[in-house]
């Protein structure tokens, strides 16, 4: 499902890396949390036959993951859609501002102390 940006509340930012940043927002009066991705240009490097595209294989994979019933069953959070060809707005996407391309985002539900899976956990 496609989102429009404008239906997003941003709260704050939760976390940042050169990959992605971690939103915290709202979206029809829910707690959600949007992942935004740099956006990054197909490398000849790249491998042929598999995608290394981290906002497309996140995407795909929680939508595979919500039509097996994962999400529904609460086995990780609920995935809301996509948001495509963002137009950053400062101050929440200012470290996109200079991307070459327009990043893109997942949004799902956000889970209050929600840790990181590691290798140890």
């Amino acid at each position: 499902m496609n989102i429009p940006l404008s239906e997003i509340i941003f709260v704050c930012q939760l976390r940042k890396s050169s990959t992605s940043s971690i939103l915290r927002t709202i979206w029809h009066e829910k707690d959600c949390i949007l992942k935004v991705y740099h956006a990054t240009k197909p490398s000849p490097a790249d491998p042929p036959n598999r995608e290394i595209n981290p906002f497309k294989c996140e995407s795909t994979a929680f939508v595979r993951l919500q039509e097996f019933g994962l999400c529904a069953r609460g086995s990780i959070p609920d995935f809301y859609g996509i948001i495509e060809n963002i137009k950053p707005v400062p101050p929440y996407m200012k470290d996109f501002l200079e991307d070459a391309l327009p990043p893109n985002a997942v949004l799902m539900e956000y889970i209050p102390d929600m840790q990181f899976i590691t290798p140890s956990l």
